[in-house]
């Protein structure tokens, strides 16, 4: 009897132990993330994803019909309605056009499946009918 009580309390024991481990590595662990957030704060660059009006995408905004193969926005994750303007990029990705438009203004010049460049254009400058760039003055 003498031996089973205390092989119960070395499992207690070696539970407190384990606990205390525990506490101590999730308190390391939570220290280590605060001081990733720190330092990528620190290091963070605002000017680099700062909306810009400089840039717009190249292509007009179509509706979107049901026989397009995308049925959802993957930036905004919204469902596409036939009362959507959408965006149809090279890489043949939908999106709608004002969240395309969106991405472009914050520098994301890259679709968000596939990394394919969104073509795009200054906004100080058209194309003709022949399509010659048509610059214009500020």
């Amino acid at each position: 009897m003498f031996h089973v009580e205390e092989e119960e309390e070395e499992d207690d024991e070696y539970e407190e132990v384990f606990s205390l481990y525990r506490l101590v590595e999730t308190l390391m662990e939570t220290r280590l993330f605060r001081q990733t957030i720190a330092n990528s704060m620190e290091t963070y660059d605002q000017e680099l994803f700062r909306r810009r009006e400089d840039r717009c995408l190249q292509g007009d905004a179509v509706p979107w019909t049901d026989e397009e193969k995308e049925k959802k926005c993957y930036i905004c994750l919204e469902m596409f309605t036939t009362e959507d303007s959408v965006v149809k990029l090279e890489c043949t990705h939908v999106f709608h056009h004002a969240c395309a438009e969106n991405a472009v203004a914050h520098q994301h010049l890259r679709c968000p499946l596939c990394r394919a460049e969104i073509p795009t254009r200054s906004k100080d400058e058209d194309r003709n009918s022949s399509g010659h760039v048509i610059r214009f003055p500020e």
